[in-house]
């Protein structure tokens, strides 16, 4: 596994909360207020790009912030993270963990035995794990939770927010536009967005419900038309 750093910037302050990602998120601030206790191991899943990450390094800055010793890493099975005895930390934090690789698996769980908080992220969904001791340990003594597909309120209010980071004026007519025809992933709904952002700022033109539409035409064709796999 490949040791990351939390990014400052995604926090639970600026996790945009709706009815796709509310136990999650949920969740996972119960694990850093209380880690060890009956969250462990946490895990959450869901498709790319949904904010699975982002909830990851929420928890890791957050616990930081607590004073928690915090190992996040993200999974590359060409690298593996260890600790020796004397420098455990209180949590280890996996995003995007391979439930396939027996060594990683007998690590986690000597430190859950320990008492050390797990907090696991992936794609598959917690009842179709492959059968090991670790997926036992999350169905007996854990938790998991899913992060599904925003819907379309949540949808908006990630783009108004966005919006209002960039200090850009967003109309609830352009916003809807854009989140009723990018109704997949967070990172294609922004994609989408930059793209809106930057005719407007090349035009000089405040960005409207046509500036969208012009925008996004061409990014709309090529989504839909994108090969699957």
């Amino acid at each position: 596994m490949k040791e990351d750093k939390a990014d400052a910037v995604k926090t639970f302050s600026n996790f945009i909360e709706g009815d796709s990602n509310r136990l999650a998120r949920a969740m996972a601030l119960a694990v850093s207020e209380n880690p060890g206790g009956s969250y462990n191991p946490l895990y959450i899943y869901g498709g790319r790009g949904v904010g699975k990450s982002h909830l990851l390094s929420a928890i890791a800055s957050y616990s930081k912030e607590r004073g928690l010793k915090t190992a996040l890493y993200h999974f590359d099975e060409s690298t593996k993270g260890d600790h020796t005895n004397s420098s455990l930390p209180d949590m280890i934090i996996v995003d995007d963990i391979d439930f396939s690789k027996p060594t990683v698996i007998k690590d986690l769980l000597a430190f859950a035995e320990e008492g050390g908080q797990l907090v696991l992220s992936g794609i598959i969904a917690a009842e179709k794990l492959p059968a090991n001791a670790l997926s036992t340990l999350i169905d007996k003594k854990g938790k998991s939770a899913d992060i599904q597909m925003p819907e379309e309120e949540l949808r908006i209010a990630i783009l108004k927010a966005k919006a209002s980071d960039d200090d850009a004026i967003l109309p609830q007519d352009a916003a809807l536009f854009i989140a009723q025809h990018l109704n997949g992933d967070i990172q294609t709904l922004l994609g989408g967005y930059e793209r809106v952002k930057a005719l407007s700022s090349l035009s000089g033109q405040t960005i409207t419900r046509f500036s969208a539409i012009q925008a996004l035409k061409d990014y709309l064709w090529l989504e839909e038309n994108k090969p699957v796999g």
